[in-house]
């Protein structure tokens, strides 16, 4: 069988990221579906330090909105 590791489902989601946004030029909101969901829980991450620089520079390079104000 396949193991998924918590890179390959963070990757995977990230992909799914620049998919909804390349297909509703927005990001998801926090309540609107998992992928929101998730959004929500990288910045929290970031917030506590707990962010990878790794996976900061992903979000980056996509312009992933920090801030929701």
């Amino acid at each position: 069988g396949f193991i998924w590791t918590i890179d390959d489902v963070w990757m995977e989601n990230y992909e799914k990221l620049q998919q909804f946004f390349s297909e509703n030029n927005r990001w998801p909101t926090a309540r609107e579906n998992k992928l929101g969901s998730w959004c929500f829980v990288q910045r929290r991450a970031l917030k506590k330090g707990e962010l990878s620089s790794d996976r900061r520079s992903l979000l980056d390079k996509i312009s992933f909105p920090w801030s929701l104000r």
